[in-house]
């Protein structure tokens, strides 16, 4: 219910891709420090920015996806996530944190953070978000 008030006050992009890049010094942090109160808070912060993400992600996919896919792509952004990401990730994090210690997982997380958050930057310009909401759907009749 926050996250949608905030979004609505502010619209989807100014929201989006923050939340996110803001995850990455929050495993930097996780990845160098002892500290109990930051290895206990940071985790929540991340869980707090990860919803917030989320329904601005369905809001920005509800606004783009004609309403006769919106079912399909849902469906497709629910397998490719928890089909493929969460237990990948959650293999190869185990792995890695196996023989190299966990502060290497939360540093490798912050750097593909980074990476994604820089690599989809220019698209989620508020520009070319709007640009993307009013343009026509070729599907539509």
């Amino acid at each position: 219910m926050l996250s949608a008030r905030i979004g609505d006050r502010l619209g989807v992009p100014p929201i989006l891709l923050p939340s996110i890049a803001a995850t990455c010094p929050l495993f930097w942090v996780m990845s160098r420090t002892s500290a109990p109160v930051l290895l206990g808070t940071a985790p929540g912060v991340n869980a707090f920015l990860g919803l917030l993400a989320n329904v601005q992600m369905s809001a920005l996919r509800q606004r783009l996806v004609p309403h006769t896919h919106q079912g399909r792509v849902a469906s497709v952004g629910v397998f490719a996530s928890f089909g493929f990401a969460i237990p990948g990730g959650a293999l190869g994090a185990g792995f890695l944190a196996r023989y190299t210690g966990t502060r290497t997982v939360y540093a490798l997380c912050a750097l593909i953070v980074l990476v994604l958050v820089l690599a989809v930057a220019r698209t989620m310009r508020p520009a070319a978000v709007r640009k993307a909401i009013t343009r026509p759907s070729p599907h539509a009749p």
